[in-house]
């Protein structure tokens, strides 16, 4: 099940993506998949996205990430690249793992676009394993751009959905494999 909410923010509206899957691994290998950060660039990188929109670099801490921990990335989006530092806010193992992603989008024929992401990941038990609920919301801090505007929203909503339930989806199989 997916959906996207949106919400006001100075430049318009800013949109969160949202995503669920099962699992039949349990809450807590999700979690250690997850709070394993170096494993984002096997469930978020080249090979898991579409159309050039994923993670290529990942500079972490070995081991798990408590609340505090930071580290940086960087991504493709289309032909542009991301710059990231990411600090974990919350880290309650086998139930929730958020980070903020404080983004700076180098972009060809534009400024630089700043925007912060919030990334959070809650983990249920379901029969069987568990589920995970993924949310992104999208904060832009300097301007609004052109696939923000409420024409271009839906389009958006389209390809992003695509991607977050693909990359969520070789998250649960690699918790599945025992990662």
């Amino acid at each position: 099940m997916s959906q996207s909410t949106t919400t006001k923010t100075p430049f318009g509206e800013v949109l969160r993506f949202r995503a669920t899957v099962t699992s039949s691994a349990s809450p807590q290998a999700l979690y250690d998949a997850i709070a394993d950060v170096s494993s984002h660039l096997s469930w978020g990188g080249p090979g898991s996205a579409s159309k050039g929109n994923a993670l290529i670099s990942l500079d972490a801490p070995a081991g798990l990430a408590t609340t505090g921990t930071t580290f940086t990335s960087t991504g493709k989006a289309g032909k542009d690249t991301f710059h990231d530092r990411s600090t974990v806010v919350t880290a309650t193992p086998g139930r929730r793992f958020t980070f903020t992603t404080e983004a700076r989008l180098e972009r060809q024929r534009k400024q630089a676009w700043l925007v912060t992401f919030t990334h959070d990941f809650q983990l249920s038990p379901a029969p069987g394993g568990s589920t995970l609920a993924y949310s992104c919301a999208v904060r832009p801090t300097n301007y609004l751009p052109y696939w923000l505007h409420p024409a271009m929203k839906p389009m958006t909503r389209l390809v992003m959905q695509r991607i977050i339930r693909r990359n969520i989806g070789t998250l649960a199989r690699l918790a599945e494999a025992g990662r």
